[in-house]
């Protein structure tokens, strides 16, 4: 699907050219959405893997910090690649810069972006009870990303209300540093370029009057800067689904309220000291009784009955034999303990451990 998505990409606007800054940010846009948005895939998986998490986590296997980043690490070698083979077959058919350092930034930013937008799906996943909860939610971001990346809506035209999506979008961050890269070239900071006279009639070079059309800053902090957030929020949406994996689980039985019932006090005080009486038989071997003679003005006596019952139970020797032990994954199941036979004295405490 990637290599077919990059050839289809690439054919239709083979060599355009990046005079015209609305086909170069819409392939930048293309590509940023189809990587980013197919990691929406990954949810599948992660929402499987919540499970056996769950399990795992209760016996304190690991932290929750350390599943995220390594969930995440092992989505990373598909991610660069995906971003790898697209991007490149995208970038040099489109004819855009043919310089080594706009392509590294380019791919630079399309890993990036794919990563945080991974990232914000394990957050959605990690909020959601079931998948049919978590991809209509998936669906919902991907609208707000799309639409309020820089290219549906030029920023100019956002509504104020709305501008803080685009400040806050990872793809929105990595196309102003993609496009600035581009035209920060030496072969855009020029002011004659198609036999026109930039500097005369616009009073500026082409690379700041091609930007300026869809208000990206022509400043090289942008793409350092788009490359430095991208970072930071990648971290953001691990530190936060780490949080909520911790905090919120799904495995747990929902607690009901209990339903109030109209009955008279004489009743409750009755089940209340029937239900004393009982726990009273029940622990008799741990009350004890203190008797005090105060009859009389003699010395205080007190005497203390302290009766102790030791449990009987006859000591036994606890024995395995092919003992299995086994976790649930996608592609089957996977047995974590094969055939492990052995036993255990009494008054001893023993513990099984394995290699993964």
């Amino acid at each position: 699907m990637v290599i077919g998505g990059g050839l289809i990409y690439g054919t239709t606007f083979f060599q355009v050219g990046l005079t015209i800054v609305q086909v170069t940010l819409g392939i930048v846009y293309q590509t940023a959405i189809f990587l980013s948005v197919g990691q929406a895939s990954e949810m599948t998986m992660f929402m499987a893997t919540r499970e056996i998490y769950y399990k795992q986590r209760r016996a304190n296997f690991y932290r929750t910090l350390s599943f995220v980043v390594a969930y995440l690490t092992a989505a990373t070698p598909l991610i660069v690649s995906e971003c790898l083979v697209f991007g490149s077959l995208v970038y040099w058919m489109c004819g855009l810069v043919a310089e080594i350092v706009p392509f590294l930034v380019f791919s630079l930013d399309m890993i990036l972006s794919s990563m945080a937008l991974s990232g914000s799906f394990v957050v959605l996943s990690a909020l959601s009870p079931s998948l049919d909860v978590a991809q209509p939610l998936a669906t919902l971001s991907t609208v707000f990303v799309s639409v309020f990346a820089g290219f549906v809506v030029p920023l100019a035209q956002i509504p104020p209300a709305f501008a803080w999506i685009y400040w806050i979008n990872p793809v929105s961050w990595c196309l102003r540093s993609v496009l600035v890269s581009q035209y920060r070239s030496s072969v855009f900071q020029v002011c004659d370029y198609g036999g026109e006279n930039y500097c005369e009639r616009f009073n500026t070079t082409i690379s700041e009057y091609l930007l300026s059309q869809y208000d990206v800053p022509a400043r090289e902090e942008c793409v350092w800067g788009g490359l430095a957030f991208l970072v930071l929020v990648i971290v953001l949406f691990v530190a936060l689904g780490s949080y909520i994996l911790e905090h919120k689980r799904f495995d747990l039985p929902v607690a009901t309220n209990p339903v109030k019932r109209n009955t008279p006090k004489c009743t409750l005080k009755k089940e209340a000291i029937k239900l004393e009486l009982q726990l009273e038989q029940q622990y008799s071997d741990y009350y004890f009784k203190i008797a005090s003679d105060s009859s009389t003005n003699a010395p205080l006596n007190t005497s203390v009955s302290v009766y102790d019952k030791k449990r009987q139970f006859e000591p036994v020797t606890l024995t395995m034999a092919d003992l299995y032990y086994s976790v649930k994954s996608k592609h089957g199941s996977i047995d974590l303990l094969k055939g492990v036979s052995g036993y255990a004295l009494n008054d001893s405490s023993y513990g099984v451990h394995w290699r993964w």
